[in-house]
Protein backbone atom coordinates (compact mmCIF):
# COMPACT_ATOMS: atom_id res chain seq x y z
CA UNK A 1 0.00 0.00 0.00
CA UNK A 2 1.07 3.42 -0.51
CA UNK A 3 1.10 6.38 1.46
CA UNK A 4 -0.23 9.68 -0.12
CA UNK A 5 2.55 12.24 0.57
CA UNK A 6 3.41 15.11 -1.02
CA UNK A 7 7.19 14.26 -0.57
CA UNK A 8 9.94 13.28 -3.55
CA UNK A 9 9.51 9.40 -2.43
CA UNK A 10 6.49 7.46 -2.17
CA UNK A 11 6.67 5.59 1.40
CA UNK A 12 4.55 2.70 1.00
CA UNK A 13 4.27 -0.93 3.12
CA UNK A 14 3.40 -4.27 2.55
CA UNK A 15 0.26 -6.50 4.38
CA UNK A 16 -0.65 -9.40 4.56
CA UNK A 17 -4.94 -10.43 5.12
CA UNK A 18 -6.50 -13.31 7.13
CA UNK A 19 -10.03 -13.15 7.22
CA UNK A 20 -12.31 -15.32 10.11
CA UNK A 21 -15.98 -16.12 10.87
CA UNK A 22 -14.66 -18.10 13.88
CA UNK A 23 -14.36 -15.45 16.47
CA UNK A 24 -11.56 -14.81 18.88
CA UNK A 25 -9.73 -17.58 21.74
CA UNK A 26 -10.77 -17.80 25.62
CA UNK A 27 -8.18 -14.88 25.44
CA UNK A 28 -9.29 -12.59 23.23
CA UNK A 29 -6.67 -13.04 20.32
CA UNK A 30 -8.02 -13.33 16.65
CA UNK A 31 -8.35 -16.64 15.00
CA UNK A 32 -6.79 -16.50 12.16
CA UNK A 33 -3.45 -18.46 11.41
CA UNK A 34 0.11 -17.60 9.60
CA UNK A 35 3.04 -20.14 9.63
CA UNK A 36 6.88 -20.04 10.50
CA UNK A 37 7.55 -19.60 6.76
CA UNK A 38 5.22 -16.84 5.64
CA UNK A 39 6.73 -14.70 8.67
CA UNK A 40 10.19 -14.90 7.84
CA UNK A 41 9.56 -14.22 4.18
CA UNK A 42 7.01 -11.07 5.58
CA UNK A 43 9.73 -9.88 7.21
CA UNK A 44 12.49 -10.29 4.77
CA UNK A 45 10.85 -7.53 2.81
CA UNK A 46 12.87 -4.67 2.50
CA UNK A 47 9.99 -2.15 3.56
CA UNK A 48 7.54 -1.92 6.44
CA UNK A 49 5.35 -4.97 6.64
CA UNK A 50 2.34 -6.01 8.99
CA UNK A 51 -0.55 -8.41 9.15
CA UNK A 52 -4.14 -7.41 9.31
CA UNK A 53 -6.71 -9.79 10.82
CA UNK A 54 -10.37 -9.24 9.95
CA UNK A 55 -13.36 -10.58 12.39
CA UNK A 56 -15.88 -10.31 8.91
CA UNK A 57 -19.09 -11.09 11.18
CA UNK A 58 -18.28 -8.26 13.70
CA UNK A 59 -16.57 -6.18 10.38
CA UNK A 60 -13.34 -5.44 12.56
CA UNK A 61 -9.63 -5.64 11.73
CA UNK A 62 -6.58 -5.32 13.97
CA UNK A 63 -2.83 -4.96 12.89
CA UNK A 64 0.29 -6.10 14.15
CA UNK A 65 4.13 -6.01 12.84
CA UNK A 66 5.63 -8.72 10.99
CA UNK A 67 9.19 -7.18 10.56
CA UNK A 68 11.07 -9.36 12.20
CA UNK A 69 10.11 -8.88 15.83
CA UNK A 70 9.03 -12.93 15.72
CA UNK A 71 9.72 -15.27 13.23
CA UNK A 72 7.46 -17.97 14.46
CA UNK A 73 4.09 -18.30 13.16
CA UNK A 74 0.96 -18.10 15.41
CA UNK A 75 -2.71 -19.25 15.35
CA UNK A 76 -4.23 -16.41 17.30
CA UNK A 77 -3.35 -12.76 16.74
CA UNK A 78 -3.14 -9.76 19.00
CA UNK A 79 -6.20 -7.82 19.17
CA UNK A 80 -3.81 -5.53 20.87
CA UNK A 81 -3.99 -2.43 17.88
CA UNK A 82 -7.86 -2.19 16.37
CA UNK A 83 -7.87 -0.47 13.35
CA UNK A 84 -9.20 2.79 14.52
CA UNK A 85 -8.61 6.11 13.60
CA UNK A 86 -5.46 7.14 15.88
CA UNK A 87 -3.96 3.74 15.07
CA UNK A 88 -3.95 4.09 11.35
CA UNK A 89 -2.68 7.61 12.15
CA UNK A 90 0.10 5.87 13.92
CA UNK A 91 0.93 3.60 10.98
CA UNK A 92 0.81 6.29 8.52
CA UNK A 93 3.51 8.09 10.97
CA UNK A 94 5.56 4.88 11.08
CA UNK A 95 5.42 4.33 7.65
CA UNK A 96 6.64 7.83 7.00
CA UNK A 97 9.59 8.05 9.63
CA UNK A 98 11.00 4.67 8.07
CA UNK A 99 11.40 5.93 4.53
CA UNK A 100 12.36 9.26 5.52
CA UNK A 101 15.12 7.98 7.92
CA UNK A 102 18.77 7.52 6.54
CA UNK A 103 19.23 3.71 6.96
CA UNK A 104 16.15 2.32 7.44
CA UNK A 105 15.34 -0.02 10.15
CA UNK A 106 11.55 -0.66 10.98
CA UNK A 107 11.28 -0.28 14.71
CA UNK A 108 7.18 -1.12 15.04
CA UNK A 109 4.94 -0.18 17.92
CA UNK A 110 2.46 -2.72 16.59
CA UNK A 111 4.47 -5.64 18.21
CA UNK A 112 2.53 -8.43 19.96
CA UNK A 113 3.37 -8.26 23.32
CA UNK A 114 3.81 -11.88 23.81
CA UNK A 115 6.86 -11.83 21.56
CA UNK A 116 8.61 -9.76 23.62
Amino acid sequence: MELFSAGETTPYFLVQVKTTQTGYTVGGRLRVSIGSDEMRRLAGYPAPTYIVGIDEPHQRGYIVSANGESTAGFSGMCTEYPLTPEVLAELHREVEAYWASIRPAVASAFVDPRWR
